[in-house]
């Protein structure tokens, strides 16, 4: 849904150490395994569920009822904006990237990475 301009924002239940202007590295999972693209924070909003959800409906890919089911329970939402997607020339797979990395797994969520990463 990112790929093709769907999805603009993505929702967490805890926001990541991350700000405006940093960078995205996306994997896909299976069964394509590779790093696609790179996206830029355009903005990070938090703010309750309730409050949110008008803010992020078109915008978020899902539908209401995902959405509350996603944040049932939690108080606070945060919203990450996408300000530009750049797709890689060249994805990085998995294989060539546990070879720069030994011990390398994809993460479930997210993972921190150095700007060196994709060099």
């Amino acid at each position: 849904m990112i790929f093709s301009g769907a999805k603009t924002v993505e929702l967490r239940r805890s926001c990541p150490r991350i700000e405006s202007g940093d960078d995205l590295v996306v994997y896909v999972s299976s069964p394509v395994r590779a790093v696609m693209a790179i996206i830029t924070i355009r903005k990070i909003v938090s703010g309750h569920p309730r409050v949110l959800w008008p803010k992020v409906a078109k915008a978020a890919g899902i539908t209401k009822n995902e959405f509350s089911e996603y944040y049932r329970g939690a108080t606070v939402a945060f919203a990450i904006y996408f300000d530009r997607l750049r797709h890689l020339k060249k994805p990085i797979y998995l294989n060539d990237i546990r070879r720069r990395w030994k011990g390398f797994n994809p993460p479930q969520s997210y993972r921190y990475v150095d700007h060196d990463f994709l060099a």
